[in-house]
């Protein structure tokens, strides 16, 4: 019986399709962290709630881009990087914008 995973054509490489369960996963967890960014960042927050926020909306949003794929932690982990990064490009900006850390 012929392995319905595997293209023989082309290798030999199995080819993991989603399931419409992963995508709307993936989709539901996408949003959610869309939200959870947009809520950080219209409301106010006591600093280290609003960072946490901050935190697992990227988290969040990198693990649903990631999921159909079985990537989860991957995508978890690089939305925590995308998000440390961009709040210290968001630092950078606004000590700039205040004259630089002169003392």
């Amino acid at each position: 019986m012929d392995d319905q995973r595997v293209d023989r054509k082309r290798g030999g490489i199995a080819i993991l399709y989603p399931s419409i369960g992963r995508l709307i996963a993936s989709a539901t967890s996408i949003v959610v962290g869309v939200v959870i960014i947009l809520c950080v960042l219209d409301a106010r927050f006591a600093d280290l709630v609003g960072f946490t926020l901050w935190l697992v909306g990227g988290i969040a949003v990198g693990a649903g881009l990631f999921a159909p794929f079985r990537l989860t932690i991957y995508g978890a982990f690089l939305g925590f990087v995308v998000q440390v990064i961009l709040l210290i490009a968001i630092f950078v900006n606004v000590v700039h914008g205040l004259g630089g850390l002169r003392g």
